[in-house]
C-alpha cells in the first residue's frame, strides 16, 4: 500500500453505491494539474470512501459539487479495466482516509463557488 497526498478538484459529483456488505461507498473523480502553464496536463484519479462508521463523512462529501478543490489523503493504487472499445485501460486509484476543503462548489449550482467553512 503506498499512502498518497493530493489536492485536486473533484470532477464529478460524489455518488454513493452499496457494498456487499451493506455499507456504503461514496465513490467520485477527481483532477489534478501539473506541469507550467504553457504546457499543463491533468491526472484523473477515482476515489473511494468508506463513511460506514461516519455518517457526517458521507454527508459532507454528498455537499459538495463538481468543482470543489479539496486535499485529501489515503491509499494509492493502480487497477486496471477493459474500456468500451476492447482496449486495456489503467487507473489511479485512491481510498479515502483524510479529506480537507479548500473551496466548495454547490452541488446544485455547478458554477458558484464558496469558501470552505472556517475560512
Amino acid at each position: 500500500m503506498a499512502k498518497i497526498s493530493v489536492i485536486g478538484r473533484l470532477a464529478s459529483t460524489p455518488e454513493v453505491l452499496p457494498t456487499s456488505t451493506g455499507n456504503d461507498v461514496v465513490r467520485y473523480a477527481l483532477a489534478t494539474g501539473h506541469g507550467p502553464k504553457d504546457n499543463r496536463y491533468t491526472s484523473w484519479w477515482k476515489v473511494a470512501a468508506f463513511p460506514a462508521d461516519n455518517s457526517v463523512v458521507k454527508d459532507i462529501l454528498l455537499s459538495l459539487g463538481k468543482g470543489s478543490l479539496v486535499y485529501l489523503e489515503g491509499s494509492c493504487s493502480m487497477g486496471k479495466f477493459t474500456d468500451k472499445n476492447g482496449n486495456q485501460q489503467s487507473s489511479l486509484n485512491i481510498v479515502q482516509r483524510q479529506l480537507e476543503i479548500i473551496e466548495r462548489r454547490d452541488p446544485s449550482d455547478g458554477d458558484s463557488l464558496a469558501p470552505a467553512e472556517g475560512e
